[in-house]
């Protein structure tokens, strides 16, 4: 794979499905780098917390300039990077395990 000499290239990503690394293409420094697949993205970290608060995903939208649909893909990635069905689970399972 050969990235983009654009400087607002998409992201690239390299993993195998069976392995719980991938490696991620960074823009800046022109090079990949080594990250877990279950860690969670700052963005979502923070969806994560204001869904602990008890937001709805109206409210999360519109205080992060992102689409409530949006709100619903970063909270379906949580669901399964962290292998769990509902949002519940989701902050228990990252604060027993201090993700959040």
């Amino acid at each position: 794979m050969s990235p983009s000499l654009s400087p607002h290239a998409g992201n690239a990503v390299i993993q195998n499905l069976s392995e719980p690394l991938q490696y991620r293409f960074n823009s800046e420094t022109r090079r990949f780098y080594l990250r877990y697949q279950n860690e969670l993205t700052p963005r979502e970290k923070e969806i994560l917390l204001r869904s602990g608060q008890g937001e709805p995903n109206s409210t999360i939208g519109d205080e992060l300039n992102i689409t409530v649909s949006t709100v619903k893909q970063h909270k379906r990635n949580i669901f399964r990077k962290l292998d769990v069905t509902n949002i519940s689970e989701a902050i228990y399972y990252a604060r027993y395990h201090r993700l959040i």
